[in-house]
């Protein structure tokens, strides 16, 4: 079985029409040395809940790194960014890995 550092998580809507969903996540892993497993991607198309599964697969599996593209992709709201990134970070003892800390978060595209 492939080891598996890091899990990738971002919301599709949010990436631009011509940019791979998984293309700077895994280029990120391989550059930082990490093997990274699943993808985990909201698509609001579908009404699914990929941060769910990926809560279930950090508690289930012995990994504890998380790459986003951006704290957007968490959440648009401020708030809620701030209390989720604390959720992985306190409850879930994650490493949360920003490939673009820097980016404006205000508002949606």
């Amino acid at each position: 079985m492939p080891r598996t550092d890091a899990y990738g998580y971002l919301q599709a809507d949010l990436l631009p029409a011509d940019t791979p969903l998984y293309g700077e996540l895994t280029r990120y892993a391989a550059d930082e040395g990490l093997a990274l497993g699943e993808v985990f991607v909201e698509d609001g198309e579908h009404r699914t809940s990929a941060f769910a599964a990926l809560m279930d697969a950090l508690a289930a599996n012995d990994v504890h790194c998380v790459i986003v593209p951006s704290l957007r992709h968490l959440a648009r709201m401020p708030g809620l960014r701030i209390a989720i990134s604390a959720r992985l970070r306190d409850d879930a003892s994650v490493d949360l890995r920003v490939l673009h800390p820097h980016e404006p978060v205000r508002g949606s595209r």
